[in-house]
């Protein structure tokens, strides 16, 4: 149940990391498409929301990647709620980091499938991968 508690703490905290970014990105794009002379209202619908997935999974491999790297996959909701975890392995190369975090963002994407089979086998998803 802590790890359960730990990955909603992890994704409010990517909320906020995603809406940073895409904040940024609107921004940048309005600031070219006014320096172009492009009329503001005319955006898509659709590229507003395939840049939003964008600045999501960046946001995403963003805070896992600093995990990874740089806080040994103890993530700010793991040390909120002091969940130990039951193995210290470590990546050893950048390709297995990179995977993992793939891993990650594929279950973030896939909650319903990532939360059932923790449920049942009690680990997540992408624990097999690294």
């Amino acid at each position: 149940m802590k790890r359960i508690i730990a990955a909603i703490i992890d994704i409010i905290i990517i909320y906020f990391i995603n809406n940073i970014i895409y904040d940024l990105m609107i921004t940048v794009w309005r600031f070219i498409r006014n320096y172009t002379y492009e009329y503001l209202g005319s955006y898509s619908r659709y590229w507003i929301i395939a840049l939003y997935a964008v600045a999501f999974v960046i946001s995403m491999f963003v805070y896992y990647g600093c995990l990874e790297i740089r806080l040994k996959k103890k993530s700010f909701g793991k040390r909120i709620v002091k969940y130990e975890q039951g193995t210290d392995e470590e990546a050893k190369d950048i390709r297995t980091v990179l995977v993992h975090i793939g891993f990650r963002v594929l279950a973030v994407f896939l909650y319903p499938i990532t939360l059932l089979y923790f449920l049942f086998t009690g680990k997540m998803i992408y624990d097999r991968f690294l």
